[in-house]
């Protein structure tokens, strides 16, 4: 969970097939002293992750990326520099059940993500510590 360590949340929008949050990086989060040293970058996993995390909240719901049609990196996040940035998010159930969405990460000068993918409900129960993953 990157949500109110990595980045916060300051102000969410939702509406009928869509949400927008203003989110805030923490610039001192401690990926940053190997991603990299000296010249800190938002990994992109984390730029994914926040996006997953923003429609999960929005949706109540708790959501896997189970596809990823689409995913640019466009601009390198610098945390020191760019610590404001607005998610955009555009998404639709789909017959199966699965949400469709296309996301995007930005400020006011640059553009950093766009993607596009499914996610699909989180099947594993609340409480797995025994839940075996595999078979023996």
């Amino acid at each position: 969970m990157l949500a109110g360590d990595f980045f916060t949340i300051e102000q969410t929008e939702i509406s009928i097939g869509h949400v927008s949050a203003v989110i805030r990086l923490n610039p001192d989060h401690a990926v940053y002293d190997g991603h990299f040293p000296g010249n800190p970058v938002v990994p992109g996993v984390c730029q994914v992750g926040m996006v997953k995390e923003i429609l999960n909240s929005a949706l109540q719901g708790d959501f896997l990326l189970s596809d990823s049609k689409m995913c640019k990196f466009i601009n390198m996040i610098n945390p020191k520099v760019v610590t404001g940035l607005k998610c955009d998010i555009s998404f639709a159930e789909t017959p199966a059940g699965e949400i469709s969405f296309s996301g995007e990460l930005a400020d006011a000068e640059r553009t950093y993500l766009k993607m596009k993918g499914i996610l699909k409900r989180d099947k594993m129960p609340q409480n797995h510590e025994n839940t075996k993953l595999v078979s023996d």
